[in-house]
């Protein structure tokens, strides 16, 4: 079995859900709601895959003009390392979808980008604003496959982790009332590895693993200025 690395995800709980953080090798998807932590879990990746090894780096994939290089100090803070940083942590804006696309491709023919961690923050954004339309909607869900399975091979083809935030969408049926769906739908579904769905309950922010389908009780945690950290007011019920 191959070896795989596991970058920690600052909250026990959190690493719990995951067998012990993210998985380079995979592609692992965090969805939804805004205000839910993905991006703010995508900081704490960026600093706590650091402690890898003294050379790899990340790249951080910002399609919605999310990285926000303070928070990354903020978070940093609590590290030894007293190297800048930012030297490991090359940011990448991608406002197209041939940008985005064009990307995994660009990092596969470069040798000597020594990463072990891509973001994108956030996955569907671009494709959901250039394919605008009910008639559009097959070709815009081709190209995410095409991107998805780029992204998976050079997960696995250079050990990597991929992590990928997505958004929802709220439908509405008798049942069930309203329930989230995740943007991309099938394609995304069965494009990555690992897919955990963020949301909030009256107990605080919370993880669940939904694919793969192992039963795994909900991961709580909270958001202050270390980062992410576990929800000390909410114990396992």
């Amino acid at each position: 079995a191959i070896d795989r690395k596991k970058i920690d995800l600052g909250s026990k709980s959190m690493n719990e859900l995951l067998s012990g953080g993210v998985s380079t090798g995979l592609v692992t998807d965090f969805f939804g709601a805004s205000n839910t932590g993905k991006t703010q879990i995508c900081f704490q990746l960026c600093v706590n895959s650091q402690h890898l090894d003294e050379e790899s780096s990340v790249v951080f994939v910002d399609s919605s003009g999310t990285f926000r290089p303070e928070r990354i100090v903020e978070i940093s803070k609590g590290m030894k390392s007293k190297e800048d940083i930012f030297k490991r942590i090359m940011v990448v804006r991608a406002r197209s979808v041939s940008e985005q696309i064009e990307l995994p491709r660009r990092l596969k023919r470069d040798s000597s980008l020594n990463f072990k961690l891509l973001i994108i923050d956030t996955l569907t954004d671009n494709f959901v604003f250039e394919y605008q339309g009910e008639e559009r909607i097959i070709e815009r869900q081709a190209k995410l496959a095409r991107h998805l399975h780029d992204l998976c091979s050079l997960a696995i083809r250079d050990d990597i982790a991929v992590v990928v935030t997505n958004t929802v969408r709220t439908r509405i049926d008798a049942e069930q009332g309203y329930y989230e769906v995740e943007t991309g739908g099938n394609v995304v579904s069965q494009g990555v590895h690992v897919r955990v769905h963020l949301s909030r309950d009256p107990y605080g922010l919370n993880a669940r693993l939904v694919q793969p389908s192992i039963v795994k009780p909900k991961a709580y945690f909270a958001i202050d200025s270390r980062g992410i950290i576990d929800n000390g007011r909410y114990k396992k019920r």
